[in-house]
């Protein structure tokens, strides 16, 4: 008599991060609020109800891509990945803001005085500013698509994270105020500094119609671009 053996169901590697791929694609796309589970289906060529085999819902979906663009990619998961508790997502994204190191060379000029040299001090501040934002371009630029229409995120993302650096450079522009330029309004000028930054470092990847540059030389223009807005010379 011939027995039949039901063996357990794996997923390949591939496939999760196939998955992951198609959902940063949607989601960049779209944002969190608009995206439906059909249109990541649609974009791995799968059928409507086949995703659920992999995830609960979108609520894990999300939650799998923040924690992989955190580097927190669990390993050999159980399938299907469960939604998460209600407030967890904004929970790790908070914690995950919190545990980067900032910049540590304006933390360093907020509490020193006036370094002979003060390019390179402005240089510093610019290039860390750039490799922090490069570094987690997409899951930052996620974050930023999702919150505007996600008014939790939108707290933790605009009026927590990047207004703190907003407030630091300001403080950082009045303290060495007598060495750089003046403006009618420093905050609005720090502002300057960051979206600088963050086009070379992050919105350049998702222009429709990009200027081709390497990153060592998105990072000098950034740097080059700050020096020459701010430093008076």
């Amino acid at each position: 008599m011939s027995h039949s053996l039901t063996m357990p169901r794996t997923t390949p590697p591939e496939r999760l991060s196939e998955i992951i791929a198609a959902t940063i694609k949607v989601l960049l796309h779209k944002g969190y609020r608009r995206t439906q589970m059909s249109d990541i289906s649609q974009e791995l060529g799968l059928s409507a109800g086949a995703l659920y085999r992999y995830v609960e819902g979108k609520e894990a979906l999300f939650d799998l891509v923040i924690r992989d663009v955190a580097g927190q990619r669990p390993e050999a998961p159980e399938l299907p990945l469960p939604n998460p508790a209600p407030g967890a997502i904004l929970a790790f994204v908070t914690e995950t803001i919190a545990r980067e190191d900032g910049i540590p060379s304006l933390l360093h000029a907020l509490e020193s005085k006036a370094p002979e040299d003060l390019r390179a001090e402005l240089e510093s501040i610019a290039s860390e500013l750039f490799r922090a934002t490069a570094r987690n371009q997409v899951g930052l630029k996620i974050i930023e698509r999702s919150a505007y229409e996600w008014p939790e995120l939108a707290e933790i993302w605009w009026n927590t994270a990047r207004q703190a650096v907003v407030e630091l450079l300001a403080a950082y522009i009045e303290k060495r105020g007598d060495r750089l330029h003046s403006f009618p309004n420093v905050e609005a000028a720090s502002r300057v500094f960051t979206e600088v930054t963050a086009y070379y470092a992050m919105h350049r990847h998702y222009d429709p119609k990009p200027t081709e540059m390497t990153e060592e030389e998105a990072e000098a223009t950034a740097v080059a671009v700050i020096v020459r807005a701010f430093l008076k010379e």
